[in-house]
């Protein structure tokens, strides 16, 4: 009986978790957060987040450097502050539709505002984060990077990283040359490709044969059914 009491306690306690964003998310901590390809989709699945995308060679991106990081400790607790290096990142950057340096953007609910016309000042910043936002209208929400349409477009776009960051591994760890790692991840879709073919080879030759039987055995029937049953002229 104690047993199930504990089980039951740890499975209404991880039901809570579940259902209430306070547990699973923990408020903005008032420092500047670092996206990449790989863990965007979970930071912003927390709350709202304001977004810079900048580049190091950037000047006016230096320049900005001192008021993102005061906007994050002046929205701590409301608003995360995070950053993205565009160069370095180039497949988020891709997903964020972004082609200028430093660009704004502000995400919440599934939805995405670019600031922009804005003086760059903590306190215009923070009132835009705080209420401001509702004056500016969201983009298309098949642009939005934290919708439905932006998750399956982000994936499509770190196909490239991911193949890339598998190839340097493999390499890394079995010492062959390129030519020899190339080969090897060339045959993988290759062979799926010729799986795929047998399969539906013997689907169809399946298929034609049992197409077959049933035809003969029509025919067999209906010869048997003229047998029994000649027509008289």
């Amino acid at each position: 009986a104690e047993v199930m009491r504990r089980r039951l306690v740890l499975a209404l306690a991880l039901l809570v978790c579940v259902a209430a964003p306070s547990c699973a998310a923990a408020p903005p901590t008032g420092k500047v957060v670092e996206l990449t390809e790989y863990n965007f989709d979970a930071e912003v699945a927390k709350g709202p987040t304001f977004v810079v995308v900048s580049a190091d060679w950037c000047t006016h991106c230096k320049a900005l450097v001192p008021t993102w990081e005061s906007l994050a400790k002046e929205l701590a607790g409301e608003v995360a502050v995070a950053r993205v290096n565009g160069p370095k990142h180039k497949a988020l950057l891709k997903r964020l539709r972004v082609t200028a340096y430093p660009t704004i953007l502000y995400l919440r609910d599934g939805t995405m505002r670019e600031y922009d016309g804005g003086k760059r000042t903590t306190a215009a910043l923070a009132a835009f984060g705080r209420s401001g936002y509702k004056d500016a209208a969201p983009v298309p929400w098949y642009r939005a990077p934290n919708s439905l349409a932006g998750k399956l477009t982000g994936a499509f776009f770190r196909l490239p990283v991911d193949a890339e960051a598998l190839y340097t591994r493999a390499k890394k760890r079995t010492g062959f040359s390129d030519v020899t790692v190339l080969l090897i991840c060339l045959s993988v879709p290759v062979g799926l490709g010729v799986l795929a073919v047998a399969a539906a080879d013997a689907y169809v030759t399946r298929a034609a044969k049992h197409a077959g039987a049933r035809r003969r055995q029509r025919e067999a029937g209906n010869h048997a059914l003229e047998r029994d049953h000649p027509h008289r002229d």
